[in-house]
């Protein structure tokens, strides 16, 4: 997964103590994280229910050798020598059933209709095994195009960029950047079997119908700017919640302290909007519009706020540790110079390389639109 943003559920988790490294020196993790609420009310027709069956049933080969033949499989096509990877199919029936169930549902939810109190509780896709489950599914058309099964091979192709809008659906960076990895790795085998001539017409009015279809339901390249915004702001709910919780606990907490607690959150939550709006919102426009101009905009913005802050990483150590101390503060200028302090440490830390998503992001749809193009019947 080269030059790819990818984040799994264990990244955001490093990054979000990272972040609130020093909130952590007053808040109890075990006390934060008991607040949240994930209310399980899952639906039987959710095809994540079944690509979760599918993972726990995956058999992926373990030596490298065998990998490395997979991977040439899928970029370059089935050999007759590839009696292992035949074996792997074999072994993976079972996994392929429940596979064929989801691509055959429309919603696909991995947090099972339950509502998480903040996005980094969410429940995501495992990034490795849904990379390795969608290089099988491409594998499974590589063999079938080389038994002559062009059926069975366009549905496997297809199939594979079904799964990826599915994986796409959480909204989350992390599986929109897997989504795309997904649909850039389909793009190889399509455009090789459209151009092998073995398409005709019928198989090549399917594809580009299917593509065209897939293009016009494809989230937007600002989106990718907008999950990662709620994340922010989300965080930034969980830190005030914390330490609310901790004040809260205290054996002198009283009305003083409540509505000192109840300004601190204003000011954390006004700043964490307006720089979210203006830092995040820069970067929006840079995706949307792909122009130089606007790239370079949102790098020196964000980069003369790191300038400016020296060392965010000790930063958010010293508000953090200053956030419950604030309360016994009767000066609201105070709390609001921390909150401040707070938030622009945290953002600068937060914001991903935005550019290099958008890079992977628009290639993918420029090999798809290819891919379309050579679809499309004269």
């Amino acid at each position: 997964m080269e030059k790819l943003i990818v984040r799994t559920k264990k990244d955001y988790g490093k990054r979000a103590c990272l972040i609130f490294l020093g909130a952590f020196l007053i808040v109890s993790p075990s006390d934060l994280f008991a607040q949240q609420e994930n209310t399980n009310n899952s639906e039987t027709e959710n095809a994540a229910v079944y690509y979760s069956k599918a993972f726990d049933l995956l058999e992926y080969p373990q030596s490298d050798a065998v990998k490395a033949q997979l991977k040439e499989a899928v970029t370059h096509g089935w050999q007759k020598e590839y009696e292992e990877l035949e074996n792997i199919l074999t072994e993976n029936g079972p996994c392929f059933e429940e596979l064929e169930k989801g691509l055959k549902t429309e919603k696909c939810d991995f947090n099972l209709g339950g509502e998480s109190k903040y996005i980094i509780d969410k429940i995501i896709p495992d990034a490795r095994k849904t990379r390795n489950l969608s290089q099988l599914l491409l594998l499974k058309g590589r063999h079938c195009e080389q038994q002559n099964n062009i059926d069975g091979a366009i549905d496997a192709y297809l199939s594979s960029l079904t799964f990826a809008r599915h994986i796409s659906q959480d909204n989350a960076l992390i599986s929109r950047m897997i989504a795309i990895a997904i649909e850039k790795e389909a793009c190889a085998p399509l455009k090789q079997f459209l151009e092998s001539g073995k398409a005709k017409s019928q198989a090549r009015l399917r594809i580009s119908g299917y593509l065209k279809k897939f293009e016009r339901e494809q989230f937007s390249a600002k989106e990718l700017v907008e999950s990662e915004k709620d994340f922010f702001i989300s965080t930034v709910k969980m830190l005030a919640d914390g330490v609310r919780q901790r004040a809260e606990k205290g054996a002198k907490f009283n009305i003083g302290k409540k509505l000192a607690m109840e300004s601190l959150d204003e000011e954390l939550t006004a700043n964490a909007q307006e720089s979210a709006t203006r830092y995040y919102g820069n970067f929006a426009t840079a995706m949307e519009t792909n122009a130089e101009k606007d790239w370079e905009y949102a790098v020196n913005e964000i980069e003369a706020l790191k300038k400016s802050l020296k060392d965010p990483v000790s930063n958010v150590k010293e508000a953090g540790m200053l956030l419950y101390d604030s309360l016994t503060r009767d000066a609201a200028g105070s709390r609001s110079i921390i909150a401040r302090k707070v938030i622009k440490s945290m953002l600068v830390m937060a914001i991903p390389d935005f550019k290099r998503a958008a890079e992977n992001y628009y290639s993918t749809l420029k090999d798809l639109r290819e891919v379309a193009s050579l679809a499309t019947v004269d």
